[in-house]
């Protein structure tokens, strides 16, 4: 239950000497907090990285009625909306864009809230692309697999799976590629689920090659699978091709996917 959440977090929070409860706007501590976290990390001291993290919650929590309030398309539980706030914290922490290239803390009044509003913000809009990509589903299984052997030589049927919690799937087949240094193939099945790569019901190729070159889904791509700096540059380097080049590449690994044994067994359940 909701207060069952916010007392696990007081009781962290706690820990931390002098703290006391209440919003932000009873105190004004949210840098000295978020300092304090920074600190914490720096010295390994997860205890110390918890409390401060509950001690956030703490101070925001009047913005878990408010997200989920503005996240009722979404059909979250009021308990999804304190797991919101908790990575946009998170996300804030990974980033921490008030400080400056020296390391040390930026003079801006109020930049750390504006940093936590931001990610706020982030994470929401996050939720609703996920939710979006969802409500999608029935497109992706219209597509005509004919047409696709047709078009792109019987390779890209293996991309559109039975309904049986695909996009957890997707996501871990990403992540498997990207752990095995195949970038491209990680950039085509995200690009397919993530993008419109559907033209009235049809499979566009052109609109996977087309998303794969936007900053925008790059940065979001990069971001939700916590892409280290290596695999960002590669990245980088791969998405500067020019458009055919690109395009050869999509095709070619579209084909190349349909022999993929990681693909087949989580699209079909068999090996």
């Amino acid at each position: 239950m909701l207060v069952d959440s916010y007392k696990l977090f007081l009781e962290d929070a706690r820990r931390i000497p002098g703290f006391k409860v209440g919003t932000k706007d009873d105190y004004d501590d949210i840098e000295q907090i978020a300092n304090c976290y920074v600190k914490a990390e720096r010295l390994h001291d997860k205890d110390l990285m918890s409390s401060c993290l509950s001690a956030l919650m703490v101070r925001y929590w009047y913005m878990v009625p408010l997200i989920y309030e503005k996240s009722k398309s979404l059909k979250l539980e009021i308990e999804d909306a304190v797991d919101l706030l908790y990575d946009a914290l998170l996300k804030a922490f990974k980033y921490k864009s008030w400080l400056d290239k020296s390391k040390s803390v930026s003079r801006e009044k109020g930049a750390v809230e504006k940093c936590i509003n931001r990610c706020i913000d982030t994470v929401r809009q996050a939720a609703f692309q996920q939710s979006n990509t969802d409500s999608r589903k029935l497109n992706y299984m219209t597509f005509s697999v004919e047409e696709s052997v047709e078009k792109f030589g019987d390779a890209s049927e293996v991309l559109f799976v039975e309904d049986r919690d695909e996009m957890s799937s997707i996501k871990e087949l990403v992540e498997y590629k990207l752990k095995t240094d195949d970038i491209i193939s990680a950039l085509v099945i995200d690009s397919v689920c993530y993008n419109d790569c559907f033209k009235r019901g049809n499979f566009n190729m052109s609109s996977v090659v087309s998303g794969i070159t936007q900053k925008d889904y790059i940065s979001s791509f990069k971001n939700r699978y916590h892409v280290n700096t290596k695999l960002c540059n590669k990245i980088d380097l791969l998405t500067k091709n020019n458009r055919k080049i690109l395009s050869k590449l999509v095709q070619d690994t579209l084909v190349h996917l349909k022999q993929d044994k990681e693909i087949i067994y989580n699209a079909f359940g068999c090996c």
